[in-house]
């Protein structure tokens, strides 16, 4: 009976050491499946895993989740997607510039780079290296020059000359703004800053030049405003200056050869009182105003400004819409969110 009972005790301690045995084994199976799982996703579904996270703001899952996408995929079709994102949500600088540098180097014809090159020469500026961000804003204008960033380099670079009291080589990037990007308004915003310059140094003349360039280039303009009341308001410090004299305000801006226009599919008209719009932000300085509206409009984005004070406490509220009901009001916002960090103020007009 004894002999029988320590038999008992030996199976049933056989039985339950294969019993966790099977359950480790299939504790192992379940884990080498999820990880084979994980190995089998492709590169986009990978890619969009780590894109996901930045939608929803998740920034630091995101920069971990691209980090791995680069181990994994070191030769990848996205690579230059998202170094180009990495340099965006990432917090260190020099990080940010090492993404833009890397698609640059390695994708100098991908859509992406000449927003990288004009990134560089940014952050340069930024940090004081003037010669290099000159030298890096040049190579942006030279080599996209057909592109935003191309024409926002040379934008810079007029200002950058100004800055260091370049008249003559900030009115060669004038002149050559306004040749090759006839309709970009930011001509307007070098001649304004000329037309200052040259107020300041006491030059009428050369001030009274740039006002009248304004008028007759750009009369759509916001500084065509302000260029027809300094050229009335030198007109009554000089009597013999004809006020017919001034360039009248023209309606049509100068032809130019523009891209073929995108196909937009219109969108029911909204009933009244459902009209909303997301603040962007309110400026006091209306060139760091149209800068922003000029970044939101390469996205597609309709802006609206909207002024008040008085000439010489002026502020500007920047507004993308109009959207159609809250939810797609919704879907911007978290849009502008992600790409740029903003976080917005939802308007109903």
């Amino acid at each position: 009976m004894g002999n029988g009972n320590y038999k008992n005790r030996k199976y049933y301690g056989l039985y339950y050491q294969l019993k966790t045995v099977r359950v480790f084994l299939l504790a192992l199976s379940l884990l080498l499946l999820g990880a084979s799982l994980v190995w089998a996703l492709t590169e986009e579904e990978e890619y969009n895993i780590a894109w996901q996270y930045c939608q929803a703001g998740k920034y630091p899952q995101a920069v971990e989740a691209y980090q791995k996408f680069l181990k994994r995929h070191p030769r990848g079709k996205l690579l230059a997607e998202a170094h180009f994102t990495l340099a965006r949500i990432e917090n260190s600088g020099t990080n940010a510039f090492a993404h833009y540098q890397f698609i640059i180097d390695n994708y100098p014809a991908h859509n992406l780079a000449p927003q990288a090159a004009f990134a560089t020469a940014q952050y340069c500026q930024n940090a004081g290296a003037f010669p290099e961000a000159k030298a890096r804003y040049l190579f942006t204008y030279s080599r996209y020059g057909q592109t935003p960033p191309g024409s926002e380099s040379l934008y810079r670079l007029a200002l950058m000359a100004l800055a260091a009291d370049s008249f003559s080589q900030a009115a060669s990037y004038a002149q050559a703004f306004v040749q090759q990007y006839p309709q970009n308004f930011r001509g307007a915003a070098i001649a304004r800053s000329l037309a200052d310059g040259w107020r300041l140094k006491s030059d009428s003349s050369q001030a009274n030049y740039y006002w009248r360039q304004i008028l007759e280039l750009y009369p759509e303009s916001y500084e065509a405003g302000e260029a027809r009341e300094q050229l009335l308001s030198d007109i009554e410090d000089n009597p013999e200056v004809r006020e017919d004299s001034l360039p009248a305000p023209k309606t049509v801006i100068p032809a130019a050869k523009t891209p073929p226009a995108k196909t937009i599919v219109s969108q029911p008209k909204p009933a009244a009182g459902q009209r909303y719009y997301l603040q962007i932000g309110v400026y006091r300085d209306r060139a760091v105003m149209a800068d922003w509206k000029k970044r939101l409009e390469k996205q597609d984005l309709q802006c609206r400004v909207d002024s008040s004070g008085s000439k010489n406490s002026r502020s500007y509220r920047l507004y993308t819409g109009p959207y159609y009901g809250k939810e797609q009001a919704h879907k911007a916002s978290q849009k502008l969110l992600s790409a740029y960090g903003i976080k917005t103020i939802l308007v109903q007009k």
